[in-house]
């Protein structure tokens, strides 16, 4: 069986956001394709690959993945091929000159959403694959870590398709809140409100096929996205988690978090280089923010150390001339939420908004439906 390199390099990239603990990926030859698949409680990934069969091709087998996704990384030739082995435990993965025996190991089981056998309720959609690949994405830094000592919930990422064609992505990790909102055009189907673990793997999918459309069906309490390109043909399936969510809307809601009492533009760039300036130079779990005027100040205290610094704000709206606001949280919740926005947008500026020293500071993108919440720490004596 013969594939493409740089294609089975992206593809085993892509599966390996989803290896379970076997670390294991079956291959399934077939018609002038190859099929690899991993699964773990996070979710599958199946990829169909163009390939070249012969007569005397291999058979249905699961092989390490972490050893033939290295040896297809380290491969300088455009074909890889993998052979039967010499012995039937064994198959062989060739690229140019390197041959590499492989022992074949129990294969997983693997269980993936069927479009061909999905039931009758089901919710279904397409999006650019960039564009869904953005709305899970850009909440994912207010997800809590999952290796943190923290309740399952805040590990989650909340996928919400509204009835009016909405979908809605959400992270929250008790500090801090992401949320992104994306209509769907030509919206027809059954709302949507599913949780399911922090994922990499449509990043990694975009990197195969930066300009696919996302085909999405929602059913058996799995989010199945299928995404075609030429060679390749991926399917990632997202498994959910059945546990209770805060209703971060109403939190909103309750805390009376509407529009803004103050609110303030400044550049993105300027902004990340203040506060990773702060870190570098003086971190602190606790930050004081300050506005007077058009200056947006920091201070931080660590030990021996104090830092103050402070940048140029535009369009200040709300502050009666003379008077100032006063808050502390968390920079690190800052920086993240900032880092990730400079990773997706162009835009040159953010919209901060103030309400009260003890409700949360929001961080907005111009042009993009989309909203940090970053909740403040007790107000200093």
């Amino acid at each position: 069986m013969k594939v493409s390199t740089k294609i089975l390099q992206g593809t085993l990239a892509l599966l390996a956001t989803s290896q379970g603990e076997k670390k294991t990926v079956t291959l399934r030859p077939g018609q002038n394709a190859l099929t690899l698949t991993t699964a773990s409680p996070v979710g599958s990934v199946r990829a169909s690959l163009l390939a070249a069969a012969e007569e005397d091709d291999i058979q249905n087998c699961a092989l390490p993945a972490h050893i033939l996704t290295s040896l297809a990384g380290a491969a300088t030739v455009d074909v890889f091929e993998i052979r039967p082995g010499r012995t039937a435990t064994t198959v062989s993965a060739i690229a140019g000159a390197s041959n590499t025996s492989l022992n074949i190991i129990e294969e997983l089981d693997s269980v993936l959403l069927d479009p061909a056998t999905a039931p009758a309720e089901r919710t279904t959609f397409s999006l650019p694959l960039n564009v869904l690949a953005a709305a899970i994405a850009r909440v994912q830094h207010a997800a809590a870590d999952p290796k943190r000592n923290t309740s399952l919930a805040h590990t989650m990422i909340q996928f919400i398709i509204t009835e009016q064609g909405n979908l809605i992505t959400c992270a929250l990790d008790g500090g801090r809140l992401a949320t992104v909102r994306v209509g769907i055009p030509d919206w027809e189907g059954t709302p949507v409100n599913l949780l399911f673990p922090q994922t990499r793997a449509l990043e990694r999918l975009l990197t195969i096929a930066p300009t696919a459309t996302a085909h999405v069906m929602v059913a058996n309490e799995k989010i199945l996205i299928a995404a075609k390109t030429d060679g390749v043909a991926t399917e990632v399936v997202l498994n959910t988690a059945a546990v209770a969510y805060p209703n971060w809307q109403e939190l909103l809601k309750g805390q009376g978090i509407g529009k803004p009492a103050i609110i303030a533009g400044v550049n993105l760039k300027a902004l990340r280089d203040l506060f990773n300036r702060a870190h570098t130079i003086c971190p602190s779990l606790k930050i004081g923010i300050r506005i007077k005027g058009k200056q947006l100040a920091i201070a931080a205290q660590a030990e021996t150390i104090k830092h103050v610094d402070a940048v140029a704000l535009d369009d200040v709206k709300g502050l009666e001339e003379g008077a100032d606001f006063t808050m502390f949280t968390s920079p690190g919740s800052i920086r993240d939420a900032l880092d990730a926005i400079g990773a997706w947008t162009d835009a040159e500026t953010v919209k901060l908004g103030f309400t009260e020293p003890l409700k949360p500071l929001i961080i907005a993108v111009p042009g993009y439906e989309y909203s940090t919440y970053i909740w403040p720490m007790h107000k200093e004596a």
